[in-house]
């Protein structure tokens, strides 16, 4: 079982140019080993790294003011949080500043103690080290399995969002404790991000996903509402179902407590902006790059922060993905257009794989003209309906056709009726909105003729098994839609009935080609 990260914070106000007044510390702590028998973790002091310097990006806080760790014990950690309260004392003791305290742990933990390696810390002496800090304002956020203990003890509980507010000068006291589960569930971590669902979201958000005032900058009310709202949607997809995050806070004040501060005259801050509504993942450098922050926004023009450099973004799409490459440029905002991005259908996906999705399926309608299987009859004319199953390796296509023909001679004519019913397995090749396959069919047909002449020609019945290869070449349009020619090569073992004048078996090697379109879910 891998719990996550227990982040712990007190972060609030905005940057030190634009509240002189308001000093701001962290400490920020991350330990992938929890005690022996639990797994270890893969990205807690990665999300730790991460949090750190968003909060120095565009929280305001000084360099001289973080303490990381990086695999510290209970006893690393609780020294740190002491030395820390220390120095917001002296800091009181000497101006008149007002104090920011924020501290985060990622790693393991259970409902009584943090676990940091071999080591623990019990979860009420934390809450009592935050809550006794000198500092006007501490926010204590854990994310990490049953981290919602910590609220439990004073009735915290899941929320969508809450309203917590300071004004420029910090005219708040209090405390706001976070986690990112209940008190019965696991924290997550997600492959696709490298880190835990909750960091991720946070993080977004801080960046901007989170500003629903569009005033560039982020509140913590508006912070944990995204974390929230984002979380609980992500996993009510994992096998370990929906995780839930929850709050409690003890404050005294009224204003507006803002985590970050997004405006691009303060800092070397390069945005990235999305002009429509969506939901957008952007890596750094390319697809296999790290994930920097994902936006899911109703409304336009949502900004998010960046460094300067070139970054991918995909967009998920009802039943398409957007891919491109974007360059940011130092202090710029850079507008990103998806409608000129690669368009990537959800069967593509399957196949170029980095994501959840594992199959795509949908319905097609095609049209099939197949050359003469018995002698005399002439070709024939189906048509019918495939279903693709799209997986990583291979697609699997059923299908049934069904086709009538009618040929004469001298002496009769016949008319043919005939259902078949095949299965396909391809393997595909996809360059930019086409993709070629090929694979191998086998299947069996049904043929019923009658007969007309002026002698004895009884009405027959024929079936026959068949086998051969096929070969496909698709165009993707949007919206999932697809063309798809087919060209194919089939054996066809025939069985007459023996009861029947002209009983046998025989062999028969014939063509097909034809077309067909489709969607794919």
């Amino acid at each position: 079982m891998r719990c996550l990260v227990v982040l712990i914070g007190i972060s609030l106000s905005a940057p030190p140019l634009a509240r002189a007044g308001v000093v701001k510390y962290g400490l920020i702590a991350g330990n992938n080993r929890g005690e022996p028998q639990e797994v270890e973790l893969l990205y807690a002091q990665d999300d730790a790294r991460r949090i750190a310097r968003i909060l120095e990006r565009v929280g305001g806080f000084r360099p001289e003011n973080l303490t990381v760790l990086a695999e510290a014990s209970s006893d690393d950690f609780r020294t740190a949080l002491i030395t820390l309260n220390d120095r917001i004392r002296q800091d009181l003791q000497n101006s008149d500043n007002e104090v920011l305290l924020f501290v985060f742990y990622s790693g393991h933990a259970d409902s009584d103690e943090l676990h940091l390696g071999k080591t623990a810390l019990p979860i009420p002496e934390l809450r009592r080290l935050v809550r006794g800090s000198a500092a006007s304002f501490r926010i204590l956020l854990l994310d990490a399995c049953k981290s919602g203990f910590l609220t439990r003890v004073k009735g915290g509980r899941p929320v969508e969002s809450f309203d917590i507010q300071v004004d420029d000068k910090l005219g708040t006291e209090g405390t706001v404790f976070i986690t990112s589960s209940a008190a019965d569930e696991d924290a997550q971590e997600s492959d696709q991000f490298g880190s835990s669902f909750f960091t991720h979201f946070f993080t977004s958000g801080l960046l901007g996903a989170a500003d629903y005032s569009r005033d560039n900058k982020v509140s913590l009310a508006e912070a944990y509402r995204y974390a929230h709202e984002q979380t609980v949607k992500a996993t009510s997809k994992t096998w370990a179902g929906t995780q839930h995050p929850t709050f409690q806070y003890d404050i005294k004040g009224k204003g507006d407590v803002v985590l970050s501060d997004l405006a691009l005259d303060r800092y070397d801050k390069s945005a990235l902006t999305f002009e429509t509504p969506g939901h957008f993942l952007i890596m750094k450098n390319n697809a296999s790059g790290s994930v920097v922050a994902e936006v899911s926004s109703l409304e336009t023009n949502r900004r998010v922060v960046v460094e300067p450099g070139t970054y991918f973004v995909r967009e998920r799409r009802a039943d398409e993905l957007r891919e491109g490459t974007v360059a940011v440029s130092s202090n710029e905002t850079t507008a990103v257009r998806t409608d000129e991005f690669e368009r990537i259908g959800y069967a593509r996906l399957v196949r170029k794989g980095g994501t959840g999705r594992r199959i795509a399926h949908g319905p097609q309608l095609f049209y099939r003209f197949r050359g003469e299987v018995l002698n005399g009859l002439g070709p024939m004319h189906l048509f019918g309906v495939s279903y693709p199953v799209v997986l990583p390796w291979f697609t699997l296509t059923p299908r049934i056709g069904y086709g009538q023909a009618r040929a004469e001679n001298d002496i009769l004519e016949v008319e043919t009726r005939e259902v078949d019913l095949l299965v396909a397995a391809t393997r595909a090749f996809d360059w930019s909105r086409f993709t070629v396959a090929a694979g191998l069919q086998i299947g069996g047909a049904y043929w019923g003729q009658r007969f007309e002449t002026p002698g004895l020609a009884p009405d027959r019945d024929a079936f026959g098994f068949l086998f051969g290869g096929i070969g496909t070449a698709t165009v993707h349009l949007p919206e999932g839609f697809h063309a798809e020619v087919t060209g194919e090569a089939l054996t066809y073992l025939v069985g007459i009935g023996a009861d029947r004048e002209g009983g046998g078996v025989g062999t028969a090697l014939t063509y097909g080609f034809g077309v067909s379109c489709g969607r794919f879910f």
